[in-house]
């Protein structure tokens, strides 16, 4: 199936390490533009509450138009395993994201910041243990959804 996507001007406000991340996965990975489109729109969003959770975006800025072509890699790079907790319950509360959505997010996260870590972008002790968690996240999100489906 073919989509119309001009994926260079959809994520044209990526920062540089999320731009890279999106190259590997078209490239190397194979992953399809719309995937990575996927994964550049929950990794937008997590950035997007970065800067309004550390206050670097006025409060009554329209969530959906807070740019984050401006977050340096540094920046990107000092994400803790709060902000991504903090994140994701913010989906549920904010967003209304069942299950099955928190666990794309959390999938999004975790394969991006395995990328930033396998590719020495992050210090391996903290990437692992960020996508460690998120991975256990969706793990723990699959087991449940079995269950209701058996229940």
């Amino acid at each position: 199936m073919a989509y119309n996507i001009d994926f260079r001007q959809a994520t044209s406000d990526a920062p540089a390490c999320l731009t890279e991340y999106l190259n590997y996965l078209t490239t190397i990975k194979n992953r399809s533009q719309l995937t990575a489109l996927n994964y550049y729109t929950d990794l937008r969003m997590f950035m997007r509450f970065l800067k309004v959770k550390n206050k670097l975006v006025d409060a009554n800025e329209d969530f959906s138009e807070i740019k984050i072509s401006d977050l340096d890699d540094k920046y990107i790079k000092a994400v803790t395993l709060t902000d991504a907790m903090e994140f994701l319950s913010f989906t549920v509360s904010e967003r209304s994201n069942q299950a099955k959505a928190r666990s794309r997010k959390a999938v999004s996260l975790r394969q991006f910041y395995k990328f930033l870590t396998n590719n020495k972008c992050l210090c391996q002790a903290v990437g692992r243990r960020l996508f460690g968690v998120l991975k256990t996240y969706s793990k723990v999100r699959a087991v449940t959804q079995q269950t209701l489906k058996a229940g």
